[in-house]
Protein backbone atom coordinates (compact mmCIF):
# COMPACT_ATOMS: atom_id res chain seq x y z
CA UNK A 1 0.00 0.00 0.00
CA UNK A 2 2.78 2.24 0.75
CA UNK A 3 4.26 1.46 -2.27
CA UNK A 4 1.76 1.95 -4.13
CA UNK A 5 1.22 5.63 -2.57
CA UNK A 6 4.94 6.20 -3.24
CA UNK A 7 4.49 5.66 -7.27
CA UNK A 8 1.70 7.79 -7.35
CA UNK A 9 3.64 10.64 -5.71
CA UNK A 10 6.10 10.47 -8.72
CA UNK A 11 4.08 9.92 -11.43
CA UNK A 12 2.44 13.03 -10.12
CA UNK A 13 5.41 15.05 -9.66
CA UNK A 14 6.93 13.98 -12.98
CA UNK A 15 3.60 15.34 -14.63
CA UNK A 16 3.74 18.38 -12.92
CA UNK A 17 7.43 18.93 -14.46
CA UNK A 18 6.51 18.03 -17.75
CA UNK A 19 3.39 19.75 -17.80
CA UNK A 20 3.29 22.59 -20.36
CA UNK A 21 2.46 25.99 -19.35
CA UNK A 22 -0.64 27.00 -19.04
CA UNK A 23 -1.26 29.66 -22.29
CA UNK A 24 0.24 26.40 -24.48
CA UNK A 25 -2.20 24.07 -23.64
CA UNK A 26 -4.88 26.55 -24.98
CA UNK A 27 -5.82 24.70 -28.46
CA UNK A 28 -5.14 27.73 -30.40
CA UNK A 29 -1.49 27.69 -29.43
CA UNK A 30 -1.80 24.10 -31.01
CA UNK A 31 -2.62 24.77 -34.25
CA UNK A 32 -0.13 28.10 -34.43
CA UNK A 33 2.75 26.03 -33.71
CA UNK A 34 1.11 23.04 -36.17
CA UNK A 35 0.74 25.34 -38.80
CA UNK A 36 3.88 26.87 -38.62
CA UNK A 37 5.98 23.60 -38.57
CA UNK A 38 4.21 23.26 -41.57
CA UNK A 39 5.36 26.38 -42.88
CA UNK A 40 8.72 25.17 -42.59
CA UNK A 41 8.42 21.98 -43.69
CA UNK A 42 7.06 23.56 -46.78
CA UNK A 43 9.84 25.91 -47.56
CA UNK A 44 12.16 23.71 -46.83
CA UNK A 45 11.01 21.32 -49.91
CA UNK A 46 10.35 24.56 -51.66
CA UNK A 47 14.57 25.06 -51.43
CA UNK A 48 15.09 21.97 -52.19
CA UNK A 49 13.31 21.54 -55.60
CA UNK A 50 15.25 24.86 -56.33
CA UNK A 51 18.15 22.42 -56.53
CA UNK A 52 16.14 19.44 -58.06
CA UNK A 53 16.45 19.24 -62.56
CA UNK A 54 13.89 16.65 -63.61
CA UNK A 55 14.18 15.51 -66.88
CA UNK A 56 11.20 13.73 -67.78
CA UNK A 57 9.35 12.70 -71.31
CA UNK A 58 7.91 15.89 -71.60
CA UNK A 59 11.44 17.90 -71.69
CA UNK A 60 13.20 15.13 -73.41
CA UNK A 61 9.95 15.28 -76.51
CA UNK A 62 10.44 18.98 -76.57
CA UNK A 63 13.99 18.39 -77.31
CA UNK A 64 13.59 16.31 -79.32
CA UNK A 65 11.09 18.04 -81.38
CA UNK A 66 13.11 21.16 -81.49
CA UNK A 67 16.08 19.25 -82.78
CA UNK A 68 13.88 17.60 -85.62
CA UNK A 69 13.07 21.06 -87.03
CA UNK A 70 16.23 22.08 -87.82
CA UNK A 71 18.12 18.83 -88.59
CA UNK A 72 14.46 17.37 -90.20
CA UNK A 73 15.55 14.00 -88.17
CA UNK A 74 15.34 12.66 -84.90
CA UNK A 75 18.45 12.89 -82.44
CA UNK A 76 20.36 9.92 -82.44
CA UNK A 77 20.92 8.48 -78.66
CA UNK A 78 24.41 10.50 -78.42
CA UNK A 79 22.87 13.87 -79.85
CA UNK A 80 20.18 13.18 -77.42
CA UNK A 81 22.62 13.00 -74.68
CA UNK A 82 24.34 16.13 -75.79
CA UNK A 83 20.95 17.63 -76.01
CA UNK A 84 19.80 16.63 -72.56
CA UNK A 85 23.49 18.07 -71.27
CA UNK A 86 22.75 21.78 -72.51
CA UNK A 87 19.03 21.27 -71.19
CA UNK A 88 20.61 20.90 -68.28
CA UNK A 89 23.41 23.43 -68.02
CA UNK A 90 20.68 26.03 -69.08
CA UNK A 91 18.63 25.13 -66.12
CA UNK A 92 21.67 25.53 -63.62
CA UNK A 93 22.82 29.19 -65.14
CA UNK A 94 18.71 30.21 -65.59
CA UNK A 95 17.78 29.26 -62.23
CA UNK A 96 21.33 30.62 -60.17
CA UNK A 97 20.86 34.09 -61.96
CA UNK A 98 16.93 34.05 -60.79
CA UNK A 99 18.50 33.22 -57.26
CA UNK A 100 21.00 36.51 -57.86
CA UNK A 101 17.49 38.38 -59.39
CA UNK A 102 19.49 39.35 -62.77
CA UNK A 103 16.51 39.40 -64.24
CA UNK A 104 15.29 43.11 -62.53
CA UNK A 105 15.12 45.72 -64.73
CA UNK A 106 17.00 43.86 -67.71
CA UNK A 107 15.23 45.29 -70.96
CA UNK A 108 15.53 42.12 -73.36
CA UNK A 109 14.13 40.11 -70.54
CA UNK A 110 11.55 43.01 -69.60
CA UNK A 111 10.63 42.77 -73.98
CA UNK A 112 10.84 38.77 -73.64
CA UNK A 113 8.28 38.30 -71.36
CA UNK A 114 5.84 41.14 -72.49
CA UNK A 115 6.28 39.16 -75.82
CA UNK A 116 5.63 35.69 -74.87
CA UNK A 117 2.55 37.37 -72.66
CA UNK A 118 1.30 38.71 -76.33
CA UNK A 119 1.31 35.62 -77.82
CA UNK A 120 -0.41 33.93 -75.11
CA UNK A 121 -3.37 36.13 -75.60
CA UNK A 122 -3.17 35.75 -78.83
CA UNK A 123 -3.69 32.02 -78.18
CA UNK A 124 -6.71 32.66 -75.82
CA UNK A 125 -8.53 34.27 -78.57
CA UNK A 126 -11.06 32.38 -79.79
CA UNK A 127 -12.09 31.83 -83.39
CA UNK A 128 -15.55 34.35 -84.05
CA UNK A 129 -18.38 32.66 -85.27
CA UNK A 130 -19.86 33.44 -89.01
CA UNK A 131 -20.95 37.17 -89.13
CA UNK A 132 -24.09 37.93 -90.52
CA UNK A 133 -24.26 39.84 -94.02
CA UNK A 134 -25.42 42.84 -92.06
CA UNK A 135 -22.03 42.75 -90.03
CA UNK A 136 -19.99 42.52 -93.25
CA UNK A 137 -21.74 45.02 -95.09
CA UNK A 138 -21.37 47.92 -91.92
CA UNK A 139 -17.49 46.98 -91.31
CA UNK A 140 -17.02 47.27 -95.01
CA UNK A 141 -19.09 51.00 -95.05
CA UNK A 142 -16.99 52.00 -92.26
CA UNK A 143 -13.89 50.83 -94.10
CA UNK A 144 -14.77 51.74 -97.60
CA UNK A 145 -11.48 53.69 -98.60
CA UNK A 146 -9.58 50.27 -97.79
CA UNK A 147 -11.06 48.18 -100.07
CA UNK A 148 -11.38 50.91 -103.23
CA UNK A 149 -8.64 51.59 -105.38
CA UNK A 150 -6.04 54.47 -105.39
CA UNK A 151 -5.84 56.91 -108.16
CA UNK A 152 -2.65 55.98 -109.87
CA UNK A 153 -0.46 58.64 -111.88
CA UNK A 154 2.45 57.68 -114.68
CA UNK A 155 4.53 60.80 -115.25
CA UNK A 156 7.89 62.09 -115.97
CA UNK A 157 9.88 64.32 -114.30
CA UNK A 158 13.36 66.95 -114.72
CA UNK A 159 14.35 68.55 -111.75
CA UNK A 160 14.59 72.24 -112.21
CA UNK A 161 16.73 74.49 -110.33
CA UNK A 162 15.65 78.34 -111.50
CA UNK A 163 18.52 80.12 -108.68
CA UNK A 164 21.53 78.18 -110.99
CA UNK A 165 19.37 78.16 -114.70
CA UNK A 166 18.70 82.05 -114.32
CA UNK A 167 15.64 82.97 -115.73
CA UNK A 168 12.64 81.17 -115.08
CA UNK A 169 11.04 81.81 -117.99
CA UNK A 170 13.43 82.17 -120.26
CA UNK A 171 14.97 78.38 -119.06
CA UNK A 172 11.44 76.73 -119.52
CA UNK A 173 11.02 78.60 -123.11
CA UNK A 174 14.88 77.26 -124.10
CA UNK A 175 13.62 73.37 -122.57
CA UNK A 176 10.78 73.28 -123.87
CA UNK A 177 12.33 73.95 -127.76
CA UNK A 178 14.87 71.26 -126.50
CA UNK A 179 11.94 68.91 -125.68
CA UNK A 180 10.26 69.58 -128.80
CA UNK A 181 13.17 69.15 -131.13
CA UNK A 182 14.58 66.15 -129.19
CA UNK A 183 11.95 64.29 -126.87
CA UNK A 184 13.68 61.98 -125.56
CA UNK A 185 16.14 64.31 -124.35
CA UNK A 186 14.54 64.70 -121.12
CA UNK A 187 16.13 61.58 -119.54
CA UNK A 188 19.26 63.84 -119.57
CA UNK A 189 18.24 67.68 -118.98
CA UNK A 190 17.99 69.90 -115.64
CA UNK A 191 20.03 69.07 -112.98
CA UNK A 192 21.75 66.11 -111.59
CA UNK A 193 19.05 64.07 -108.72
CA UNK A 194 18.94 60.53 -107.45
CA UNK A 195 14.92 60.69 -107.80
CA UNK A 196 13.82 58.80 -111.15
CA UNK A 197 12.83 60.34 -113.82
CA UNK A 198 10.20 58.05 -114.98
CA UNK A 199 7.28 56.51 -112.42
CA UNK A 200 5.00 54.27 -113.97
CA UNK A 201 1.10 53.37 -112.51
CA UNK A 202 2.33 54.85 -109.16
CA UNK A 203 -0.32 55.18 -106.41
CA UNK A 204 -0.50 58.89 -105.51
CA UNK A 205 0.01 58.09 -102.14
CA UNK A 206 3.43 56.86 -102.34
CA UNK A 207 4.09 60.05 -104.45
CA UNK A 208 2.98 62.26 -102.08
CA UNK A 209 5.47 60.45 -99.42
CA UNK A 210 8.51 61.10 -101.95
CA UNK A 211 7.54 64.48 -103.62
CA UNK A 212 5.05 65.91 -100.88
CA UNK A 213 1.50 67.38 -100.93
CA UNK A 214 1.95 70.41 -102.88
CA UNK A 215 3.34 68.51 -105.64
CA UNK A 216 0.64 65.69 -105.68
CA UNK A 217 -2.15 68.66 -105.67
CA UNK A 218 -0.34 70.50 -108.80
CA UNK A 219 0.05 66.90 -110.52
CA UNK A 220 -4.28 66.67 -109.95
CA UNK A 221 -4.37 69.89 -111.42
CA UNK A 222 -2.71 69.27 -114.73
CA UNK A 223 -4.49 65.70 -114.52
CA UNK A 224 -7.82 67.03 -114.95
CA UNK A 225 -6.93 68.48 -118.71
CA UNK A 226 -4.70 66.01 -120.23
CA UNK A 227 -1.90 67.10 -122.38
CA UNK A 228 1.95 65.18 -123.79
CA UNK A 229 3.29 68.82 -123.22
CA UNK A 230 5.69 69.57 -120.68
CA UNK A 231 4.34 71.28 -118.02
CA UNK A 232 5.79 73.62 -114.59
CA UNK A 233 7.44 73.79 -112.99
CA UNK A 234 5.74 72.57 -110.00
CA UNK A 235 7.28 72.59 -106.29
CA UNK A 236 8.27 69.38 -104.53
CA UNK A 237 9.83 69.03 -101.38
CA UNK A 238 13.38 68.66 -103.30
CA UNK A 239 12.80 71.73 -105.19
CA UNK A 240 11.62 72.40 -108.80
CA UNK A 241 10.66 69.99 -111.56
CA UNK A 242 9.04 69.74 -114.74
CA UNK A 243 6.67 66.86 -115.10
CA UNK A 244 5.04 65.61 -118.82
CA UNK A 245 1.73 63.19 -117.38
CA UNK A 246 1.37 60.08 -119.37
CA UNK A 247 -1.91 58.77 -117.42
CA UNK A 248 -3.51 58.69 -114.74
CA UNK A 249 -6.93 56.80 -112.99
CA UNK A 250 -8.85 58.45 -110.36
CA UNK A 251 -9.53 56.57 -107.68
CA UNK A 252 -12.48 54.02 -107.80
CA UNK A 253 -14.79 52.97 -104.86
CA UNK A 254 -15.31 48.92 -104.40
CA UNK A 255 -18.24 47.19 -104.72
CA UNK A 256 -18.97 45.36 -101.77
CA UNK A 257 -19.69 42.24 -103.84
CA UNK A 258 -16.01 42.25 -105.55
CA UNK A 259 -14.53 42.32 -102.09
CA UNK A 260 -16.75 40.30 -99.80
CA UNK A 261 -13.99 37.44 -99.32
CA UNK A 262 -11.62 40.22 -97.92
CA UNK A 263 -14.20 41.92 -96.17
CA UNK A 264 -15.12 38.56 -94.21
CA UNK A 265 -11.10 37.87 -93.36
CA UNK A 266 -10.43 41.74 -91.74
CA UNK A 267 -13.78 41.51 -89.81
CA UNK A 268 -12.36 38.19 -88.30
CA UNK A 269 -9.17 39.81 -87.78
CA UNK A 270 -10.80 42.82 -86.21
CA UNK A 271 -12.39 40.94 -83.96
CA UNK A 272 -9.67 38.59 -82.48
CA UNK A 273 -7.58 42.16 -81.94
CA UNK A 274 -10.67 43.26 -80.26
CA UNK A 275 -10.72 39.94 -78.35
CA UNK A 276 -7.05 40.53 -77.13
CA UNK A 277 -7.58 44.26 -76.48
CA UNK A 278 -10.45 43.11 -73.75
CA UNK A 279 -8.15 40.60 -72.38
CA UNK A 280 -5.08 42.94 -72.13
CA UNK A 281 -7.82 45.83 -70.99
CA UNK A 282 -8.93 43.19 -68.20
CA UNK A 283 -5.23 42.63 -67.00
CA UNK A 284 -4.92 46.15 -66.82
CA UNK A 285 -7.69 47.13 -64.64
CA UNK A 286 -5.65 44.97 -61.75
CA UNK A 287 -2.90 47.47 -61.45
CA UNK A 288 -2.97 51.12 -60.79
CA UNK A 289 -0.59 53.48 -62.17
CA UNK A 290 1.31 56.17 -59.55
CA UNK A 291 2.94 59.09 -61.53
CA UNK A 292 5.71 60.98 -58.87
CA UNK A 293 6.69 64.26 -60.14
CA UNK A 294 10.50 64.88 -60.32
Amino acid sequence: MRRTSFVTKVMSALRRRLALPSFLRQRIWLFVLLGGALFALASWGERRAQYVIVLDGQVRARLAAQWAGQANRPPDPSEMRSLLQAYIREEVLVRAARARALQADDVIVRRRLAQKMDYLLDAETVAPSEPSEQQLRAFFARHAERYGAPARISFRQIPFDPVEQGDREAERRALQRTLAARPDAWRELGEPSMLPRAWLRRDMTDVRRDFGAAFVEALQRLAQSPSDDWQGPIVSTYGEHFVQIEAYAPARAAAYDEVRARVRADWASADLARQKDAAYDALRRQYSVRIISE
